[in-house]
Parts: structure tokens; C-alpha cells; sequence
């Protein structure tokens, strides 16, 4: 079986591309389950990192640092929940 530069790279890039992935995912589940959105990011710089020490890709670095501004993002937004939101509608009846 003769294989190809192309499916030899996706091969290598594998991590890279995984990781990617996730972090886009846990950047967008901000809006959905942020809880979720911490565990996808964190899996997904887990992975660059992983794929980072293999072979340094352009798509590990980006998604790395996706994944460290969707872990950011969804601790903040966690933070602002519990700590304004909820006690506002408590205050006014709401929960």
C-alpha cells in the first residue's frame, strides 16, 4: 500500500487537528454549558501541547492558544453567574 505526503501529514497532525477542534468547541459552548466549554478547551490544549512537543504545527500553537482564552472566557463567565447574576434574581424573585 503506497501512501501519500498528504495523508502522511494528516497523519503527523492528527493531535494538532483534534485539539483544534475542541477548542473552537469549548469557545462556542460558552453560550451553551460553559462547564462543558472548560473541559473541551482544557482537552483540547492538552492535545496541542501533546502534538506541540511531536511536531510543532501552525494549528497546535492557534489552537492552543484558543483553548487557553476558551478556558478563560468560560471560568469568567462562571465567575459573573455566580457572583452578580444569581443573586440578582434571588433578589427579585426570579430563582
Amino acid at each position: 500500500m503506497v501512501e501519500t505526503k498528504k495523508e502522511s501529514k494528516v497523519e503527523a497532525e492528527k493531535l494538532g487537528i483534534s485539539g483544534f477542534t475542541l477548542s473552537i468547541s469549548g469557545l462556542i459552548l460558552i453560550l451553551f454549558n460553559p462547564i462543558a466549554g472548560i473541559i473541551f478547551s482544557f482537552v483540547g490544549v492538552v492535545f496541542c501541547i501533546i502534538q506541540r512537543k511531536k511536531n510543532k504545527t501552525t494549528l497546535a500553537k492557534v489552537g492552543m492558544i484558543i483553548g487557553i482564552v476558551g478556558v478563560a472566557v468560560n471560568l469568567t463567565y462562571i465567575l459573573v453567574a455566580f457572583y452578580w447574576i444569581f443573586p440578582y434574581l434571588q433578589q427579585k424573585g426570579l430563582y
